[in-house]
């Protein structure tokens, strides 16, 4: 089964894998051929570290959510160097006892943090879906990406993504931390591991705001309830399902670049006024904690549902 990131985050029915290289950075990256754009007005402020600060990079952490009464629906676990390949695989799934292993582990999202990127800014990468242990790879394959500054509203193409692009994927969000809002529309086609075919079209959108103090009424952790997070709006389309929740947007006729789907009627996303259906916070680790906590609050606007980061706990 194919997996949708957003419900892979927001409701816990997928994984996540995080691959962190240890090379030097290539500082020597190239723009589009006749390309006039000025990247450095992505944004107006100094950059502040990286995103490692509120997502469990690094560290065996699980943790465990659940809603406003505390009962739990949802587990995630971070695996560092999973498979040996020195990847981080971030897993979700139903979730068991409190403190105690998955009930149903569901999916991998394969992820990769690549350096000096078109903008020459540093993202973490999304490589494609794999299955509960990440052997098989559903590759994803980018045919438009557009960036957008949220305070400037300077609009940026980062679909080129020079060194950053080899082996396919596309810009999941930036590994760099800045205190600016931004959006990021992504255009990509899910393909078969084995014939790589197109099995499905995909539009997926989100919006990061960082630094929003968020509480969490259920933590039953040490540190404080309260903490500094990243904030995370996303919609997902797909050439299956069509919307997810009520994620809407315009829509235009296009040829379907899919066999088993016939041109006549066929439409995608353009882009333009998408209102989002799932939101997830992601919070600072606190004092002697570097890294930090995924799903601290949830929330599902098609049915008004929240969820909250209950058990957390560090190997």
């Amino acid at each position: 089964m194919i997996m949708k990131s957003y419900l892979l985050i927001v409701f816990a029915i997928g994984v996540g894998l995080f691959s962190c290289s240890k090379d030097k950075p290539d500082l020597d990256f190239q723009p589009l051929p006749g390309e006039d754009v000025d990247y450095s007005k992505m944004f107006s402020n100094e950059k502040l570290g990286d995103v490692s600060a509120y997502i469990p990079l690094m560290d065996t952490k699980v943790g465990q959510v659940a809603d406003m009464n505390g009962n739990l629906f949802s587990q995630w676990r971070t695996v560092p160097d999973l498979l040996g390949t020195q990847q981080i695989g971030v897993q979700w799934g139903a979730p068991g006892s409190p403190h105690g292993d998955f009930a149903e582990q569901m999916g991998t999202e394969v992820w990769q943090i690549k350096y000096n990127c078109h903008t020459g800014h540093n993202y973490v990468w999304l490589n494609g879906y794999g299955d509960d242990d990440g052997n098989v790879l559903w590759p994803v394959n980018l045919t438009k990406a557009i960036f957008i500054n949220e305070n400037t509203k300077d609009t940026f193409d980062i679909t080129y993504g020079g060194t950053c692009a080899s082996g396919g994927g596309h810009p999941y969000m930036l590994f760099d931390l800045y205190d600016e809002p931004y959006t990021i529309k992504i255009w990509h086609d899910i393909k078969d591991p084995v014939t790589l075919v197109i099995l499905k079209r995909v539009y997926w959108q989100q919006t990061v705001t960082p630094f929003v103090e968020v509480e969490n009424p259920v933590w039953e952790e040490e540190g404080p309830k309260t903490r500094m997070t990243i904030h995370q709006a996303e919609a997902w389309w797909d050439s299956d399902g069509g919307w997810a929740g009520n994620a809407n947007g315009d829509m235009e006729d296009l040829s379907s670049p899919i066999s088993s789907i016939p041109s006549e009627g066929y439409q995608e996303p353009t882009g333009e006024n998408v209102a989002y259906a799932h939101d997830q916070w992601w919070a600072k680790g606190a004092d002697g904690d570097p890294s930090g906590w995924y799903a601290w609050k949830l929330y599902d606007r098609s049915n008004n549902h929240t969820g909250y980061l209950k058990y957390g706990w560090k190997y």
